[in-house]
């Protein structure tokens, strides 16, 4: 049984208009990281954001929300001694403070995961074996193999800071707004590079394009479940929009990963909802592939007649075939985290499986069925109550997905750029689960009958009549 507090049932917290304008100021502050003529104006960018968020979270926690799902969508590789670091990395430690503060005073129950176990049983296999190949190889970093496991859980402190701080179905559908406006302004700078005729457009600095076509990918499944699914016109008019943008710079990753895990999505997301436009979406999209593009584009998608014969296929299998076979050398286990470079193999499972082993490969495939079912749970517990909300829970079982697939030919489910907004994605599809099992309870206590109700509208006690003694002569 979920913890229902009788205090959510009393008190509806207000919707988050009040955050609009602080959206806005982050978006200047993004522009000015984004398109600053200058490192000292990146850099005044950097500085005020980080200290915009940490004043506006003592005040309301959704604020500083805010600000870092849009610090996910802009930030760039910062190197501070040796480790790349995002916004995000200086975010979330004091965010977590300041939250667990706020718990602690108010002595609220904190929400169940729903999938903290495969988690948890996930990040224990991947400590063991890198504490394991610590002692048994030389050549073995452990301050590496340290931080990249202690990544993946800086990932899941996001789902779980969104899944207790959003209440209310307002507040998911301002956090799914978010999201779109946050990549719309990385979009933005896309579409920047192109017009400096930039052949094959890549993510901030220090960022590849097929792992920029995984996160394009996603939230264009995101915006693509929402727009089919939604009974709003204008919100309808908004996610058109929003996927006529993106399906350019899309294109312009030259990513073949990415093209063959859309096709496929888009499939799912056709049979799923029953649209029969969306068969034309599939039937067009390779059209739109030979209209938009150069020559350049129409090569790159021609060389899937022949992968045989192209050099960048083949150097790619030959990666996975020799890292494969490495496996061999440790098979449970594996040989412990950072010991793959996300550069050198680009096949999430491939170095999942020398990293943690077998093992560690079935946890995953555990933990990623785990996230499966309780979207779907909630895609039934939405279903009737709010259809935007319903077709964000569509588009993000399509992302996972479409990120299952594009991870065959890179590290999706390592990167920064595609696991922070997808565990952010993931918290709101479960703090959704949550708000609609509240809204369930709710409605099926009994109702307190008043005065109102048994048709006494102004029922007011009558005032005493007094007699004055004395008279005023």
């Amino acid at each position: 049984m979920l913890p229902i507090h009788a205090e959510e049932f009393r008190t509806e917290r207000k919707r988050p208009l009040h955050l609009v304008p602080l959206v806005v100021l982050a978006l200047i502050l993004g522009s000015l990281i984004l398109f600053g003529p200058s490192k000292e104006m990146k850099s005044f960018g950097y500085v005020f954001l980080v200290g915009l968020t940490y004043f506006l979270m003592m005040f309301d926690l959704r604020t500083g929300l805010t600000v870092l799902i849009i610090g996910i969508g802009i930030s760039p590789d910062i190197n501070v001694g040796g480790v790349q670091l995002r916004i995000s990395d200086f975010l979330i430690p004091i965010f977590l403070f300041i939250f667990l503060a706020k718990q602690m005073a108010e002595k609220t129950e904190f929400r169940p995961t729903m999938i903290g176990r495969p988690f948890m049983l996930l990040m224990s296999l991947s400590l063991i074996s890198t504490l394991l190949a610590a002692m048994t190889i030389e050549s073995f970093n452990l301050t590496t193999g340290i931080f990249h496991t202690l990544k993946i859980v800086e990932y899941f402190l996001i789902f779980f800071l969104v899944l207790n701080i959003l209440k209310s179905m307002s507040e998911v559908r301002f956090f799914i707004t978010s999201m779109f406006v946050a990549s719309s302004l990385l979009i933005a700078f896309l579409y920047y590079q192109l017009s400096y005729v930039v052949r094959r457009v890549s993510g901030p600095e220090g960022e590849t394009a097929n792992i920029l076509g995984g996160y394009l990918l996603f939230h264009f499944l995101l915006a693509l479940g929402v727009t089919a699914m939604t009974d709003s016109r204008r919100i309808r008019i908004l996610g058109s929009g929003f996927l006529l943008i993106t399906i350019y710079p899309f294109i312009r990753t030259l990513s073949r990963t990415s093209y063959v895990a859309l096709f496929v999505t888009l499939t799912f997301i056709a049979l799923i909802s029953g649209r029969k436009s969306l068969i034309f979406v599939l039937i067009l999209s390779p059209l739109v592939l030979w209209i938009a593009g150069d020559r350049q584009i129409i090569d790159r998608v021609s060389t899937f007649v022949n992968l045989s014969e192209d050099s960048s296929f083949q150097s790619r299998m030959y990666a996975i075939k020799s890292f494969s076979l490495n496996v061999v050398d440790s098979p449970l286990l594996g040989t412990g985290k950072g010991i793959v470079n996300l550069g050198d193999v680009d096949n999430e499972y491939v170095k999942l499986a020398l990293e943690t082993g077998l093992m560690g490969l079935v946890v995953f495939f555990f933990f990623l069925y785990r996230i499966g079912k309780v979207s779907f749970d909630t895609l039934n517990l939405v279903r009737d109550k709010d259809k935007t909300v319903y077709g964000f829970c569509v588009g993000f079982i399509a992302g996972l997905g479409g990120l299952m697939i594009h991870a065959l030919g890179a590290t999706s489910f390592t990167t920064i750029r595609t696991m922070e907004p997808f565990y952010f994605a993931l918290g709101i599809v479960v703090a959704t689960y949550h708000v609609c099992q509240r809204e369930n309870i709710a409605s099926s206590l009994p109702k307190v009958v008043t005065p109102k109700d048994l048709g006494y509208h102004s029922f007011q006690p009558k005032p005493r009549r007094t007699t004055r003694i004395f008279a005023r002569e």
